[in-house]
């Protein structure tokens, strides 16, 4: 079951396993733009988390033993929760310049829109 087929079911199952597609990625961040890229992936966790419904997860994470790179892991219900997710603020700036400027260089450590399965349990 996905997701979006949990959702408008109505059901409220515990444990209950969900498909998602997601995407595990490394950047290798531009000297000096560190903290801009924290600040901009932080506004793009809470829009994720407050105004996208099919929005799954959106974690940052720093590498503790090196400030030039953060990882991000992002799952969506499926291809047109990543679609709609294209449309909001955050991803329009990253795309508009802010990705060129803060970032070095990217390495999925997934193929990108892998099958992922969640469990949610209550």
């Amino acid at each position: 079951m996905t997701l979006r087929q949990a959702q408008d079911s109505g059901t409220e199952e515990i444990g209950i396993i969900f498909k998602l597609i997601a995407a595990f990625i490394k950047v290798k961040v531009r000297p000096g733009k560190r903290e801009k890229l924290l600040e901009y992936l932080k506004w793009e966790c809470q829009v994720a988390r407050d105004e996208e419904p099919d929005v799954h997860r959106f974690d940052v994470f720093e590498d503790a033993n090196d400030d030039s790179v953060i990882y991000y892991y992002e799952a969506y219900v499926d291809e047109a929760g990543f679609e709609l997710h294209r449309t909001y603020p955050p991803f329009q700036q990253w795309t508009n310049g802010l990705r060129d400027e803060c970032i070095e260089s990217t390495e999925g450590l997934l193929p990108v829109w892998s099958a992922a399965v969640c469990t949610i349990a209550e």
